[in-house]
């Protein structure tokens, strides 16, 4: 069969050359800003994750007859285990990492981790056998046409994200809510019930419901590790995931001891001249910098904050720093939105406007304040200035500890 490769950047024909030269078949590439002219000439379209599925050319492509497929699609058609899928906007990352440690440290079988976070699933597929599990942190993009359900299929809060692909909140919560659809009354579906659409999730699947909520104490001890509210949810949804496999509560509770948190993710780093110093950088939108901050209420909190806008409203933010934050650092593209809104809503906070991190970093060591927080959290994407969030955290990381002790 021939092949074809597509992609809008045409300085990777040397990359896809090298990556392909094993391959048997024919291969050609389609390199430039037309690449996804003629999808209508194909059989089979594999589209990847960045392409959306309701793009015009695809869907001009599906129309015409065109089977349109993705990685995730062959993954669950190939899986032979059990599949549990992680979605939502936020906490998908840290709850998927907690039901894979709890299960791994509890179950006799096989667990993987994958999808989003984790490793690539076709690293692995070879390896899975029936009765082992693959926890798969999954995208709205990887949703939006799936036609399979996971066994355990959990969502997390929905929140708008991603409105720079997708054409609203509404096509975004339906793209996030496939991965119910197609479940039936053996499977299980985990619900947030702190969120607002909890209620009207529900109804998208045959599968038994279950809830769960930062509220509930469902283990007598939390992990000390884990900050604030939005993590006490992640882990309460973990628990209800490791009770659906029969692991008993005391061996919950040993495995959530034992697991670090994720990088980038209100990752504490150091103490430094009565500051403890936070990188939240995979903070992409203002609802976790939101959790963010709440997770600091009672504390003095100097907030690092702006990046790339991608469609959000940062009102509500700008009323929670002017509720708790001390001093605002603003730098990034989106400098100008969110400045105007704490100007408006945090009168009380002080405002100080940056070119970068470095910029920031430099203000917060040269103004005198009693012992308190310092919170990296975006609210915004990073690659205005930045080539990822990861990236943009270890920056930050990296001038933290160039701080000196005073």
């Amino acid at each position: 069969n021939n092949l074809t490769i597509l992609d809008q950047n045409e300085s990777k024909k040397e990359q896809i050359d090298k990556e392909l030269k094993k391959f048997n078949g024919k291969y050609q590439t389609i390199l430039g800003d037309n690449y996804l002219k003629n999808l209508s000439d194909y059989d089979v379209v594999f589209r990847t994750p960045g392409i959306p599925y309701l793009n015009p050319e695809i869907q001009k492509a599906r129309q015409s007859g065109v089977i349109i497929y993705s990685q995730t699609k062959l993954f669950f058609d190939l899986c032979q285990g059990q599949i549990i899928g992680v979605t939502g906007t936020k906490g998908k990352g840290t709850t998927s990492n907690l039901i894979f440690h709890i299960l791994k440290d509890n179950l006799s079988v096989n667990v993987f981790l994958g999808g989003n976070f984790g490793r690539d699933p076709f690293d692995f597929i070879d390896q899975v056998n029936k009765d082992d599990i693959v926890i798969l942190e999954l995208s709205s993009f990887q949703l939006q046409d799936l036609n399979k359900s996971p066994h355990i299929a959990v969502i997390t809060p929905i929140s708008l994200d991603h409105q720079d692909h997708h054409k609203s909140l509404k096509e975004y919560w339906f793209a996030k809510t496939n991965i119910l659809k197609h479940q039936s009354r053996s499977d299980f579906a985990i619900i947030c019930k702190d969120s607002k659409n909890a209620k009207k999730t529900r109804w998208f699947t045959k599968g038994k419901k279950i809830y769960y909520s930062f509220s509930e104490n469902l283990i007598t001890e939390y992990p000390k590790q884990f900050i604030g509210n939005h993590n006490k949810q992640n882990i309460n949804c973990a628990i209800k995931v490791a009770r659906i496999l029969h692991i008993a509560d005391a061996n919950i509770t040993i495995s959530l001891s034992r697991i670090i948190p994720l990088e980038h993710r209100l990752e504490f780093i150091t103490e430094i001249n009565g500051y403890k110093y936070y990188n939240d950088s995979y903070s992409t939108g203002p609802e976790s910098t939101i959790a963010a901050i709440s997770s600091f209420q009672n504390e003095n909190i100097v907030l690092i904050c702006g990046g790339v806008d991608k469609g959000f409203d940062y009102k509500k933010m700008a009323i929670y720093i002017g509720k708790y934050v001390a001093i605002v650092v603003i730098f990034g593209q989106n400098t100008h939105i969110i400045s105007e809104l704490v100007k408006r809503y945090a009168r009380n906070t002080t405002l100080k406007i940056v070119d970068n991190l470095d910029e920031s970093m430099k203000y917060i060591n040269s103004i005198e304040m009693n012992r308190g927080i310092v919170l990296f959290s975006p609210a915004s994407a990073s690659f205005d200035q930045f080539k990822n969030a990861s990236e943009r955290g270890n920056k930050f990381k990296e001038l933290v500890n160039h701080v000196k002790a005073k």
